[in-house]
């Protein structure tokens, strides 16, 4: 027997099934897809910083630690790893070089970010005494010529120039400074350099103490070029001792009413000596001198400080000349270095100059000095034998002491200019011979004195010319 449903029950079952299917739709709506096998709630991992040991600066230099005012340096640095790197505050690139043109000694701070460090290195760029700078301030057209004017290099010749400072150039006795120099230009041309006449590389510095004022020459040259500075080293009496007693005041004379205060002139002091004057061909041996109480100092023509050293190497008989200029005059002090197997020093042997060894005498002289043309010309020394003696093919090295003023009561400069030449001259002749010396009017005034220094005896050893270009109104 078949039993009918209610329609209260059929109604119930359709209810519940309804409730059962909204229940499963509610619960599909609050899942968030986030992606195969993803938490939905999960939040990515932080970015990992990098350690010191995963980077650091591998180098940070510079070309040349000490330039002079104005001049340029280049900086140059590799780093590895880190976030960034910073030159002075400012991002720069982890591996690159800059160009820096500095007024004043400058730091300069390499760092390299690492996350929880810096990698830091430092530079200290050091700017020595120097000309100022004028860079700023763009010059008259007059400005273009060369501070330091010399012979025009020949077509192709690479050109140079000579730099000299001391960063004490003064001091007190008994103190030390460093001498500073630089011979700038091409690598690729042979320039000879001399410091007070003996050789030196073309970059370097030496640590001198001179006991007084003294005057240090620094000459580059090749075949066709010359430059020279000149650099002086004031010496000032040392401060006493802390704890000395000062020593007591000497007695003042006291002079009779009518005298005049008198100054009494130091008595120069020459020392000349070899150690060796006998030695065989290829041997070396060395000068020594000492100078006190004098104006200036020269070896063969050449400047040097009054008490110092010289090694020498002879492959003949050699004589070798010491001038001193002082107060009162000038001194000449020679020394013999005999070379076994070579010429001796005998009437049967003439040296170079003519007449026998030891007898030429010949007073040679610069007697006038001019320029060649004006605005622009070289200068020409007239050198004239007032015997009693004739020299032929003699060897005279000149020496001309250049001042230089720009404009009307300007700036001065000064230089140097070292030339040899072949002379032969009777006696009462006179001969004009070309330096190295540029003029130009145009620009300065020229004070120059020029003197001649022979090896053979000069009878009269003040044989110096002084001439203004263009004379003095």
């Amino acid at each position: 027997m078949k039993h009918k449903c209610c329609p209260q029950v059929v109604q119930l079952r359709l209810i519940v099934v309804i409730l059962v299917v909204l229940g499963l739709m509610l619960t599909a709506c609050s899942v968030t897809v986030t992606g195969p096998g993803k938490p939905a709630d999960e939040e990515p991992p932080a970015e990992e910083r990098p350690s010191e040991s995963q980077g650091g600066i591998i180098s940070f230099n510079a070309d040349r630690n000490e330039i002079l005012p104005g001049e340029c340096v280049t900086l140059q640095w590799e780093t590895e790893g880190g976030y960034a790197a910073l030159l002075n505050g400012q991002e720069v690139d982890r591996v690159g070089q800059m160009e820096e043109c500095l007024g004043e000694t400058t730091p300069f701070i390499l760092e390299l970010d690492l996350g929880d460090s810096m990698d830091r290195r430092e530079l200290l760029v050091r700017v020595g005494e120097g000309e100022p700078d004028f860079a700023d301030e763009p010059p008259p057209p007059e400005e273009e010529i060369p501070e330091e004017p010399g012979p025009e290099p020949m077509p192709g010749e690479p050109h140079f120039e000579v730099f000299l400072h001391s960063e004490r150039p003064e001091i007190a006795a008994g103190e030390c400074t460093v001498l500073v120099w630089e011979v700038a230009g091409p690598d690729e041309i042979d320039v000879r350099t001399f410091l007070n006449g003996n050789p030196v590389d073309r970059f370097g510095e030496r640590e001198v103490c001179p006991q007084e004022s003294a005057v240090y020459l620094l000459e580059a040259e090749t075949d066709d070029f010359f430059d020279a500075r000149e650099l002086v080293i004031e010496v000032f009496p040392g401060e006493p001792e802390p704890g000395a007693e000062p020593p007591p005041p000497e007695p003042t004379p006291i002079a009779p009413p009518t005298a005049a205060p008198q100054q009494q002139a130091q008595s120069v002091v020459i020392d000349f000596w070899v150690d060796n004057n006998n030695i065989k061909s290829g041997d070396c041996t060395t000068l020594r001198w000492h100078v006190e109480h004098a104006n200036a100092v020269h070896l063969d023509g050449a400047g040097v400080v009054g008490d110092d050293t010289k090694k020498i190497c002879p492959t003949t008989t050699s004589v070798y000349v010491l001038h001193v200029a002082h107060d009162a005059g000038a001194t000449e002090k020679k020394v013999t270095v005999v070379v076994a197997g070579s010429p001796t020093p005998t009437s049967a042997s003439p040296p170079p100059g003519g007449s026998s060894w030891g007898i030429l005498t010949a007073d040679l002289a610069v007697t006038d000095l001019y320029p060649d043309n004006q605005p622009m010309g070289t200068l020409f020394a007239r050198i004239t034998n007032h015997g009693p003696q004739s020299v032929s093919g003699v060897s005279v090295q000149l020496n001309c002491a250049v001042e230089r003023t720009k404009g009307a009561g300007g700036s001065k400069s000064s230089f140097a200019d070292l030339s040899t030449h072949t002379v032969t001259l009777k006696p009462g002749e006179t001969k004009a011979y070309k330096t190295a010396v540029s003029i130009d009017t145009n620009t300065y005034s020229y004070k120059i004195t020029c003197t001649p220094y022979v090896q053979f005896k000069d009878p009269n050893t003040n044989d110096s010319y002084t001439e203004t270009i263009p004379p003095s109104p």
